[in-house]
């Protein structure tokens, strides 16, 4: 028996070393596996840090060898100034936080980021650069113009006296300690942002989202908080949380009172509002872009509750709440087809009584939540205004640009034929056979050259019949359809005037600019319009592009152009006597004023020019061969006179060949009256 054992014994054994021995043995690769592993990464490490310490000096040493070229300044010459953001911007896509802010200071040390007196700043606009760190770093007048800094941004002890954050995202940045006296804030996404213990003396925030953000520690004041796009919840220094913008003025609603006098306009996204009243309920309109969400919170009788109702442009509910008794406020989310907010108080008990005074609803609040939106996409479209159907115009107008007769002088005007219009009310005119760019500020008797006016050329400092200009706010530059130099050219308001051809070989009539910063030109030789987006190499035709006729699928002439909220393209075509508007991937537009034929009455135009649409779509002509300003209502088959129409002359009601129009944010109406030389203004006479 025991010499049967004796061999199993030895199988058992051998079997068990057998297999501890394979399982040591697999242990050991699995070790060998995350030792290779580690190494691997750690190779990769190390290459990725060498890539990066590579591309670094290179770019330290090109920008050097670039300072040293054009004698220190990259930026006072439009060769290196676009060589150099272009290298910057793509630097910081491939490098760590760690190395950019190094270049930051390289470029800062080397004067291209002063932005001070009359040195600009390289543009470094778009740039991503999150997770960056700025503790302990001396900068002063910095310019950070359109860059992305979220996601724990530190500027923890940074001495940043005089900086510039322009459009700037700072969302949850730490300024903590750090010194910014005297610096600018404009149109800043810095919700939740932390600024404990901050210098803060004379800093201005203007339409920032302040959101949250801490100022605990600060002597920040209010009158220096009260331009903030918002401020609620904010920590102030005596230890309280803000409350965000209200825009009701007294939020007192029993509807036996004048209920217009209790709603306001405020800045930010709401950019009109309505009212209307019964006996028994009231009914308030505001109007609000796709950002955030909208609150509504308010005190009220058991027998009262509010709808707040979201709506499309076409006055489809798109989404509905309601608050009463039982809740302590409503929030709706906003979203892109969101054009209106309804707001319904309704009054439920003794619906047969003239007066509900038993009832009330007091202490209304509605404020919008920006979240973590970006500022800049608050803005208002191009020239967007929204004005009633009812409204009217002072018949007799007001020269505020030339009306000196034809000349070349600062103070005259020699066919003028464009218009933009700033919000505080400055006006740039294409002053076309001066062959310049005017600005005209508000309430001057003459205006200042800025581009041109050197005779009709090609050259660094000329323009050829220029057709039209519009501000590029994001920019800060200005675009100009330079006709007879066949181009299109932006004109830089930070870099000391200079000039960059973006759109060549183009016979250019007019220029528009949508929400997206996307650029329509008009091509008059082809007879289409064409759009240019950001970063796509190429141009995209989007109304027209079948040849000269009568088509709804062409044009001949088209000369101005408009484009909406909704990317809708209006072009006035001027040989066919229409304005055709084209919905966004339209294969043909729609006739939506004018019927084709040359003449005067109400359903005709005579050589259409400029044109605005609104907000409620009601389209305005130039209707330069009849003389006069026409409004045509939404799906109308005539149209009205608003101004002019008095026969052609040159009195204060009347017009010779207005070819452009605007508005200003108060529903005023600018003409440019091309052949008396002037720029006339309608001021609004009733707007019910």
């Amino acid at each position: 028996m025991s010499s049967l054992l004796l061999p199993l014994m030895l199988g058992i054994f051998t079997a068990v070393i057998t297999i501890n021995q394979h399982n040591a043995t697999k242990q050991q690769r699995i070790e060998d596996h995350k030792v290779a592993e580690q190494n691997r990464q750690l190779e990769r490490q190390i290459a990725a840090e060498r890539y990066r310490d590579d591309i670094f000096d290179a770019y330290i040493r090109e920008i050097g060898q670039l300072l040293e070229k054009y004698k220190g300044s990259l930026i006072l010459n439009q060769v290196p100034m676009i060589l150099t953001r272009a290298k910057t911007l793509n630097i910081f896509r491939r490098l760590d936080p760690q190395r950019n802010i190094r270049i930051i200071r390289f470029l800062h040390e080397s004067e291209q980021l002063s932005g001070i007196g009359e040195q600009c700043s390289l543009d470094l606009s778009t740039a991503e650069l999150p997770n960056i760190d700025f503790r302990q770093l001396a900068i002063r007048g910095k310019q950070l113009y359109n860059i992305s800094l979220a996601n724990s941004g530190s500027f923890y002890d940074a001495k940043m006296p005089y900086t510039k954050f322009e459009r700037t995202r700072c969302i949850a940045a730490h300024f903590d300690r750090a010194n910014l006296s005297e610096s600018t804030f404009y149109q800043v996404n810095a919700k939740n942002a932390f600024f404990n213990n901050a210098v803060l003396t004379h800093v201005t925030f203007s339409l920032t989202n302040l959101e949250k953000a801490d100022f605990n520690g600060t002597e920040i004041t209010y009158s220096q908080l009260e331009r903030a796009l918002s401020i609620r919840d904010a920590l102030l220094p005596n230890g309280t949380r803000a409350h965000g913008t209200n825009l009701v003025n007294n939020g007192h609603a029993d509807c036996n009172i004048p209920l217009h006098l209790a709603w306001m306009l405020t800045h930010g996204n709401i950019t009109t509002m309505k009212t209307d009243t019964d006996f028994n309920n009231c009914h308030f309109i505001v109007q609000s872009n796709d950002v955030g969400a909208t609150v509504l919170d308010a005190h009220m009788t058991s027998e009262v509750s509010i709808e707040l109702i979201g709506k499309n442009q076409n006055g489809a509910i798109l989404n509905k709440t309601i608050l009463d008794t039982t809740e302590n406020n409503t929030i709706m989310r906003l979203h892109e087809d969101m054009k209106e907010l309804q707001v319904f108080i309704k009054f439920s008990a003794d619906q047969n009584k003239t007066h509900n005074k038993n009832n009330w609803c007091d202490d209304i609040k509605l404020f919008i939540d920006y979240n973590t939106a970006e500022v800049e996409s608050l803005r208002v479209p191009l020239q967007s205004t929204d004005i009633r159907s009812s409204a009217k115009w002072v018949q007799n107008g007001l020269t505020v640009a030339g009306g000196n007769g034809r000349g070349n002088k600062n103070f005259h005007l020699n066919n003028p034929v464009g218009l933009y219009i700033d919000d505080d009310q400055t006006l740039y005119i294409t002053d076309q056979s001066n062959h310049r760019i005017v600005q005209w500020k508000w309430s001057a008797t003459s205006g200042e050259v800025l581009v041109g006016g050197n005779g009709q050329g090609n050259g660094t400092n000329q323009l050829s019949n220029p057709r039209n200009v519009i501000l590029d706010k994001e920019r800060d530059s200005l675009i100009i359809c330079d006709s007879g130099n066949r181009k299109v050219i932006r004109w830089s308001r930070r870099n000391d005037g200079i000039i960059e051809t973006i759109i060549s070989n183009i016979s250019c009539q007019d220029l528009a600019m949508d929400e997206d910063g996307s650029l329509y030109v008009i091509d008059g030789e082809r007879n289409e319009v064409r759009r240019y987006q950001r970063e796509e190499p190429r141009e995209t035709v989007v109304a027209g592009r079948n040849g000269k006729g009568n088509g709804s699928n062409q044009f001949s002439n088209p000369k101005y152009l408009f484009v909406d909220r909704d990317h809708s393209v209006y072009v006035s075509d001027h040989d066919n006597h229409r304005v055709l508007k084209w919905t966004k991937d339209a294969k043909e537009g729609i006739v939506v004023a004018g019927n084709q034929t040359q003449g005067n009455n109400y359903t005709q135009l005579s050589k259409p020019y400029g044109i605005v649409v609104d907000q409620l779509g009601t389209v305005y002509v130039a209707d330069g061969g009849n003389h006069r300003i026409i409004r045509w209502f939404r799906g109308a088959t005539e149209g009205n006179v608003i101004v002019g129409g008095n026969d052609m002359g040159g009195q204060s009601n009347q017009l010779r060949f207005p070819v452009d129009l605007s508005f200003d944010r108060h529903g005023n109406l600018y003409v440019v009256d091309n052949e008396n030389h002037r720029v006339q203004k309608f001021n609004i006479e009733s707007n019910p």
